[in-house]
């Protein structure tokens, strides 16, 4: 937010500027001035006598470093104007003149530093350069996984004359029947996870040891006594809390009394199973929670209304009982002893030829970097590690000496290996880190952020400088938002969130404290707003093809018009006024890109002017597919989907009948060769007018397609793109459709992105569709231009792109969305904490098993998943801004 004229710090607010001599973390919620905080902290320093150069202050993105460093210089300069002893103005604008040259800087670039100055500590050539795109580093990895994986295939990693069999086993285990591109991304997954540890051969090594069977039983294993038993506890437990409700509800009337016995049976045994949990062998678990089950419900009497509303309540708490019970046999005990002892050896073995894989392709792709004088973004961290961590390191040395202090914004977001970095470069006496951050805006786990390590000091930290070590404060005032926001943010999750739900306590000190006491009394607060979007069966019907999500989109835009049209008004905080409200006080807040383009095309039918900050990846939009289809045509047109992609679409404009009338005219061979039949056979006479206009279309398609192919043969990707721009007149047509500027801006960005896989040295039309395949897949060029438009216009971003942000009126849509657990349904999953889970394919049975680690880190990630929907929630009602008028509109 921005600093306020003339801040009155708060006390806890002047604490985390003055208090001195130990760790420090700073738990700041939204709005509460973490950055005005961390600026008069640093000019505390200056004006105590710390040089600005003596600190490392680290941020987590480029934009947060220079804004801060802006920020350091304008409040120095504004601290030597009021300045008036000379010794004191000249001493700031000394430091001034240090700021530019001050480690403030993302950690990726402080340690690109350490590399550069320490290299030798390493042996480590200094000459390289970054791979800064993520791209061209996955072009790269790809190019020496193939090697890798082709070399595995031909057995050449095992002794002469054996055969690599498990290899086998691990491709056919996680892939389908037409590639293997499961195994390509386990391995691509897996080593991102482990390059985010200080150790990642380590880390990868421990995997295997999950599966490991104890000899006396699957129940006596570490694993299982620290992993699967706390989710079975805590299961029975909640089975245990809600009969104690149903037990409570038999006793308010005579003729529920029925369901005492039974509620007392399972009662009693799953009281007893709690208390020998640890002590139960494979069989007792399944035997006893079979018998703990529920019998069948139980008949009553016609019921009075009261008695009938607690025999409905009552009865859902006993359904609710059974089905969680037969959850755990079927999830956990499905299988004896012997037979899910064996899965995990099974699974044990692939996972630990899965690890040996991934550690090969490691080795060979920093071997191909190494080679071509490159290193990536982990390679950064890694070796920055490195240098820091060899014995009497100069580097451990200097930076310790050198650095007063080292103070971290948006702590929450660091993983393992960088909170080793950090830990590598502090002092331990007396100890100089100040960490700032909220665990409530985590958002970036996608990333293998690490929030655990933020919540750990927090319940750590002492809670008084007097416990010296370490020190605990909180920023709970929120100077962004009106009470009405506050309230409601705090009404919505106090009821929600708690440490089992969403792995935070929304206690008093997570909760926001109203701090924006500049808003004037006498305007009064609007109340937050929720739009509810339903269909009725005739409204279906007269609109078929409005859907929820386009439903939604209208709704919010006619609700926009309406507030234009009504002139409502806001509060500006600059002007200290009341002023009319203008576009680009408003902004869509929304899960996903995925609505980008419906807002794009409805807002432009209602004449509302829009600007997306973060568009769509455009690999998905509908004009970068059809040039991905017809570029795979141009490859090879023996593909039925692209090529009646391309024949619909505007190149060629075929439609529906038209496509039909191919197809009946062959109804066996694959479509191309039905164009070709079509145009081999055609006959005037016969087909009538709709078979002239397909012969007239189909005849300047097959001719452009024959000069594409040439060209694809023998000119450069880049070429062949800008040909097909220039002879479809394709880019002009995406001009003149709604959103036309941000499509054709797409356009240009797939032809920057063929001139950058041919700079790069790669080369051919196949090579470049399936790269372009596989950033499509992962979802990594999410870079596209955003064109430019009207300044007065509303904003539309996603809740990762609202982060600092402020806006006097949000409207939060999408909010029916469920959960996305696309990343739970696939052949593993993965945890930073957890390590790796498997399904084991039984290629015999053709049966799929889960295992136990891969049960219990599912478990475990459907509950951090359940938290960062949460935080992602808190995240957008805490951007919603200063509008006095307020309509907050869900």
């Amino acid at each position: 937010m921005a600093i306020l004229s003339n801040p009155q710090f708060t006390p806890s607010q002047q604490a985390a500027v003055d208090h001195d001599g130990h760790d420090i973390l700073v738990s700041a919620s939204a709005g509460s001035g973490k950055t005005s905080v961390l600026v008069a902290r640093v000019i505390q320093k200056i004006l105590k006598g710390t040089d600005v150069d003596t600190l490392l202050v680290v941020t987590f993105t480029e934009a947060a470093a220079t804004e801060m460093r802006q920020r350091i210089q304008a409040a120095l300069r504004d601290a030597s104007e009021k300045a008036t002893e000379p010794a004191v103005k000249q001493r700031l604008r000394q430091q001034l003149s240090l700021v530019p040259t001050a480690q403030i800087s993302t950690l990726h670039a402080f340690c690109l530093k350490v590399i550069k100055q320490f290299y030798y500590v390493i042996d480590r050539d200094p000459v390289f350069r970054l791979l800064s795109d993520t791209a061209e580093r996955l072009l790269l990895a790809d190019q020496v996984w193939q090697r890798v994986r082709e070399a595995f295939y031909n057995h050449e990693y095992v002794k002469e004359n054996e055969q690599d069999t498990l290899f086998y086993e691990l491709a056919q285990n996680f892939s389908n029947d037409r590639n293997d591109d499961g195994l390509t991304d386990i391995v691509f997954e897996l080593l991102d996870f482990a390059n985010a540890n200080s150790n990642p051969v380590k880390w990868l090594n421990k995997l295997p040891k999950s599966y490991a069977v104890d000899e006396a039983g699957l129940t006596a294993s570490d694993y299982f006594q620290e992993k699967i038993l706390p989710i079975l506890q805590q299961t029975i437990t909640e089975c245990l809390e809600a009969l104690q409700e149903a037990e409570q509800l038999s006793k308010t009337s005579e003729n529920l009394m029925i369901y005492a016995p039974q509620i007392a049976t399972t009662q009693a045994a799953l009281t007893q199973i709690n208390a020998d949990a640890k002590t139960l062998n494979w069989q007792a678990w399944r035997q006893q929670l079979t018998d703990a089950q529920l019998g069948p419900a139980k008949r009553t009497k016609k019921l009075e209304p009261d008695e009938q509303i607690n025999k409905d309540r009552l009865k859902a708490d006993l359904d609710d009982v059974k089905k969680k019970i037969q959850t755990l046999l079927d999830t956990y005990f499905v299988f004896d002893e012997a037979t899910t002892a064996n899965i995990q050896r099974q699974a044990g073995q692939l996972v630990q030829k899965l690890v040996s894989v991934t550690l090969t392709f490691r080795e060979a792709f920093q071997a191909e970097k190494e080679r071509r004088h490159l290193l990536d973004f982990s390679d950064l961290e890694q070796l920055c590690l490195t240098i820091l961590s060899v014995e009497d390191s100069p580097a451990r040395a200097f930076y310790q000496q050198k650095f007063s202090e080292v103070l971290v914004d948006e702590y929450q977001d660091t993983n393992p290996l960088q909170e080793t970095i950090i830990q590598k470069v502090t002092s331990d006496h007396p100890r100089n880190l100040f960490m700032v951050g909220d665990v409530k805006q985590s958002i970036y786990a996608f990333r293998l952020a690490d929030p655990s390590l933020f919540k750990n000091k927090y319940n750590e930290f002492g809670v008084t400088e007097a416990e010296r070590d370490s020190e605990r404060i909180i920023l709970a005032e929120n100077f962004r938002s009106r009470r009405n926001i506050d309230d409601f943010t705090n009404l919505i999750f106090k009821q929600l969130m708690d440490e089992n739900l969403g792995e935070l306590d929304y206690d008093e000190n997570a909760a926001l404290q109203y701090g924006a006491r500049y808003y004037p009394d006498q305007h009064p607060t609007a109340p937050t707003e929720l739009l509810l979007y339903e269909t009725k069966p005739e409204e279906a019907v007269a609109n078929p093809q409005l859907d929820k999500s386009e439903g939604q989109v209208v709704a919010v835009a006619k609700r926009i018009q309406a507030m234009m049209t009504n002139g409502e008004q806001i509060w500006d905080k600059k002007l200290e006024k009341m002023r009319p409200i203008e576009y680009r006080d408003i902004v869509l807040l929304a899960p996903t890109r995925g609505n980008n383009l419906f807002i794009l095309d409805y807002f432009k039918r209602f004449g509302l002017p829009v600007v997306i900050k973060d568009a769509q990846n455009y690999f998905q939009t509908t004009e970068v597919q059809i040039m991905l289809a017809l570029l795979q045509v141009i490859d090879n047109p023996n593909q039925d989907i692209p090529l009646v992609s391309v024949l619909r679409s505007p190149i060629v404009g075929l439609n529906e009948n038209e496509l039909a009338l191919i197809r009946i005219n062959d109804k066996t061979d694959d479509y191309y060769q039905a164009v070709f039949n079509f145009i081999d056979q055609y006959n005037e006479q016969k087909v009538g007018h709709l078979g002239q206009q397909v012969m007239q279309k189909l005849t300047h398609f097959m001719a452009l397609l024959t000069s594409f192919r040439t060209i694809a043969r023998q000119q450069p990707i880049v070429d062949l793109i800008w040909t097909i721009y220039q002879e479809t007149g394709f880019l002009d047509y995406v001009g003149g459709m709604p959103a036309g500027r941000q499509r054709q801006a797409n356009l240009h960005a797939l032809y920057e992105r063929a001139t950058a896989y041919e700079e790069n040295g790669f080369k051919g039309l196949f090579q470049f569709i399936q790269f372009i395949e596989r950033l499509q897949k992962q979802d990594k060029d999410l870079a596209q231009p955003t064109s430019l438009e009207n300044q007065d216009a509303i904003s539309v971003m996603t809740i990762h792109g609202s982060k600092g942000l402020e806006f006097p009126v949000v409207f939060l849509i999408d909010t029916s969305r469920r959960f996305n657990q696309q990343d739970l349904q696939r052949s593993y999953v993965l945890d930073n904490h957890g390590g790796l889970g498997v399904v084991y394919l039984d290629s015999q049975k053709r049966l799929k098993v889960p295992t136990l680690p891969e049960l219990a880190i599912t478990a475990q990630k459907r509950k951090k998943l359940r938290a960062e929907e949460m935080l992602k929630t808190i995240r957008c009602f805490d951007t919603c801004g200063t509008m006095v008028n307020h309509r907050w509109p869900l």
